[in-house]
This record gives structure tokens, C-alpha cells and sequence, in this order.
């Protein structure tokens, strides 16, 4: 589902500001990401994430806590 709204936002113009053109499952060196949106010079490569958690309007991603540990 992401990734529909994130393909529909560039469709309709609120991603770039002009003409794009767009590919999906875009390969870039020894990486893929979900979207490849090239717009005049600019090269954009997009991984888009899903978010399930949100408080009080913001939302999060969890990550484990941290502790002294891992903090290092």
C-alpha cells in the first residue's frame, strides 16, 4: 500500500516539480530500491517504508531500546 500512494503522489505532481520519469524496482549498483525518478539532472532513488505506529499525530518507527550495550 505504500508504495501505491508514493506512485500516486509522483503522478499527480507532488513528488518532482516537473516531467519525471519513473521506474520501479530500480537497480543501482549492488542496491534496489522501489522507485528511480529522474527529473531534468536530478536522479532520485526511493525505498518507501511503511508505518505502523503513531502517538499523538507523529509518526514512529520502533526500533528496540537502547541500552549501554548496544550503544557502542
Amino acid at each position: 500500500m505504500p508504495n501505491a500512494v508514493y506512485a500516486e503522489a509522483i503522478s499527480l505532481g507532488r513528488i518532482c516539480n516537473g516531467p519525471a520519469l519513473v521506474g520501479m524496482k530500480a537497480g543501482h549498483g549492488d542496491s534496489r530500491f522501489d522507485f528511480y525518478i529522474g527529473e531534468n539532472e536530478k536522479k532520485i532513488f526511493a525505498e518507501v517504508k511503511g508505518m505502523t505506529l503513531e502517538n499523538d499525530g507523529r509518526a514512529l518507527f520502533p526500533m528496540r531500546p537502547q541500552t549501554e550495550e548496544s550503544s557502542t
